[in-house]
């Protein structure tokens, strides 16, 4: 018995099954993880709040620092390619207080953003079929806590499904996400549309590469902006944290990061120009609170709308 739960020099089997993910898997993880739809849902009003029109220059700002991050686990899972990542790394580098800061930083920020993720999963299931049903904490409360069961079974089960479930959960999500960013290019670069909503009229706005340049924008909102928006690429670590469960272990995961950094900006800036174009940045900002929503109400026919739903709540789910 004992040789079995103890591999050779006398340390424990993790019980990971080694080999089990390819490229593809690990970056799907990764992405998946990051949860796209609800970051953007999350966070694209107050960007533009601070920033108005240079929503998409903040979105590659904030890529910069992630990407060079990225690149260090690449390295750093090349050297070492252990399930424990920072913890694990952090001990060996600076020693176990370093170690275990970085360990517990991770837990406390999964403790506050999970239960965030399984709320926000369960608002928008609810927001399916009822708009009043899903201001009702008690609710949707108690319907995250049960995402919170049914993807805790999915982890138990084995990583092979869990990877399989957030293909499917992603797929979903990017796909409406692509069909609303075309239509609101479509619908700017067209004639433009107008909306008067609470004696407010909005217009669309010409999308321009001059979004891309931080010009006209003081330092203080950069800042302001940027921490809201370094938050959306959160959750690509995920794609090292199953560097033992990957093939090839010591390059897979790394490659796997860098990667899905590289996919979220392309996500971001897309559906961050879309959603600027679409009836300019002020409607935007004050729809902050579900500005994804609110933008796909205008953009798309009312079975689009519910699959946009669909994409915030299947992101949520898959993170």
């Amino acid at each position: 018995m004992a040789e079995t739960l103890v591999a050779e020099g006398g340390v424990a089997s993790k019980g990971l099954k080694g080999g089990s993910l390819g490229l593809v898997a690990v970056i799907v993880i990764g992405v998946a993880s990051t949860a796209p739809g609800y970051s953007l849902a999350a966070s694209i009003g107050f960007v533009t709040g601070e920033v108005g029109s240079k929503a998409p220059f903040i979105m590659l700002f904030a890529f910069v620092p992630m990407a060079c991050i990225a690149a260090a686990f690449y390295y750093l899972n090349k050297a070492d390619p252990d399930c424990g990542t920072n913890f694990t790394w952090g001990v060996r580098a600076f020693g176990p207080k370093a170690g275990w800061i970085a360990g517990w930083g991770c837990i406390v920020a999964d403790l506050v953003i999970m239960p965030n993720l399984a709320g926000v999963s369960g608002q928008y299931l609810v927001l399916l079929f009822s708009e009043t049903a899903a201001d009702n904490i008690y609710l949707t409360t108690f319907i995250g806590i049960l995402f919170i069961i049914a993807m805790t079974w999915i982890c138990w089960k084995g990583i092979e499904l869990s990877a399989r479930s957030q293909v499917l959960l992603l797929g979903t999500e990017l796909i409406v996400l692509a069909i609303f960013a075309v239509i609101a290019f479509s619908k700017a670069l067209g004639n433009g549309i107008e909306r008067t909503v609470d004696g407010v009229t909005y217009k669309s706005v010409k999308p321009s590469l001059s979004w891309m340049s931080p010009s006209g924008v003081n330092s203080s909102a950069i800042i302001a902006g940027l921490v809201v928006a370094v938050f959306i690429y959160w959750g690509w670590d995920t794609c090292v944290s199953v560097n033992e469960e990957a093939k090839d272990s010591a390059k897979t995961p790394g490659r796997a990061a860098v990667l899905s950094t590289v996919i979220l900006l392309a996500i971001y800036l897309v559906t961050s120009y879309g959603s600027v174009a679409l009836l300019g940045p002020e409607f935007v900002t004050d729809n902050a609170d579900e500005a994804i929503y609110a933008l796909g109400k205008v953009a798309l026919p009312t079975v689009m709308v519910k699959l946009l739903v669909i994409a915030v709540l299947t992101s949520a789910a898959a993170s």
